[in-house]
């Protein structure tokens, strides 16, 4: 058996990166990764707002002023653009915009003592004006979602904030399984002693790093059997092989290391093998010949 971080770098080394992309809905962009760059095309938010329920006043009025009468409210949504005047103030909530061009401070409900129309709060030395500036989360032109990003629920809720309906994303690798054994119940071997427990595993574990499975077949331990099964799946990516030694055509290591060679020399590219556990990788040639986004993966039954 080969160590952990051989067989790692053997496979970094082996991985290439899918060409194709496709553009999809972007609710539907979880643990895809972006294959695109995307600008804010506009600041957020797009005005001063309130960070916090109270009363909104001018800055100036702020250490001068002991009350202020209240001359209306502010909820968010609303589009009030008229100036306060000194001495006065508005009930203001969380979201809405700050009326005016002149510098306001929010004062926070809980500092605040109303009677009738009439308002005084509790003075600080140093003072919070609690609200959000306009851009503060991004300006306009800036990288908001870097390509190559894993898509997760936090990045498709910022997409959404930035009004983006579809995200470009890498194409899923698409993968065909072969599941080899004349021990293993099938449409073509319905004498078979065992059912495929494999492919159940391996169909969970592709669509959990996000492949997608397009074929499933099965094919005896029959070494012309198997490269013919190999041969029947166009435009895959990648092939993984494993058995035990089993008759006729698998009775050594050797025998498995000469098949796996006979793979490379038809089909395959970049191969490598362990005799001890009879474990195979590669890339396809036709992946390189037409940039194909498929893979394959085969296996044998323990």
């Amino acid at each position: 058996m080969i160590q952990f971080d051989k067989a790692l770098r053997i496979i970094n080394e082996s991985v290439q990166t899918i060409k194709k992309n496709e553009t999809i809905l972007t609710e539907g962009c979880k643990s895809r990764i972006l294959d695109k760059d995307y600008k804010s095309r506009f600041d957020s938010p797009k005005f001063d707002k309130a960070s916090m329920d109270g009363i909104v006043i001018l800055k100036n009025d702020y250490f001068s002023k002991k009350e202020f009468k209240i001359s209306g409210e502010i909820k968010a949504g609303n589009k009030i653009s008229e100036e306060l005047n000194t001495g006065e103030a508005k009930l203001i909530y969380t979201g809405a915009i700050i009326p005016g061009k002149k510098e306001k401070v929010v004062v926070i409900m809980e500092d605040c003592q109303f009677s009738n129309d009439i308002v005084k709060f509790k003075r600080y030395k140093t003072y919070n004006d609690n609200i959000r500036k306009k851009g503060c989360d991004f300006k306009l032109g800036q990288l908001s979602l870097k390509k190559n990003t894993v898509l997760n629920p936090r990045s498709i809720a910022l997409a959404s904030t930035l009004n983006l309906k579809k995200l470009k994303v890498r194409s899923k690798p698409k993968i065909a399984i072969i599941v080899t054994g004349d021990e293993i119940r099938s449409e073509n071997n319905p004498n078979g002693e065992i059912f495929s427990s494999n492919t159940v595993i391996l169909k969970q574990l592709i669509s959990l790093f996000g492949g997608v499975v397009t074929q499933i077949k099965t094919s005896s331990d029959s070494k012309n059997k198997i490269i013919r099964s190999f041969e029947s799946l166009k435009d895959f990516f990648s092939g993984i092989f494993s058995k035990k030694a089993s008759p006729p055509d698998f009775t050594s290591s050797d025998s498995f290391s000469c098949f796996s060679r006979e793979l490379k020399t038809l089909l395959l590219d970049n191969c490598c093998f362990s005799s001890q556990k009879m474990l195979f990788f590669a890339i396809s040639k036709n992946l390189i010949t037409k940039n194909s986004s498929s893979d394959r993966i085969a296996t044998k039954e323990p």
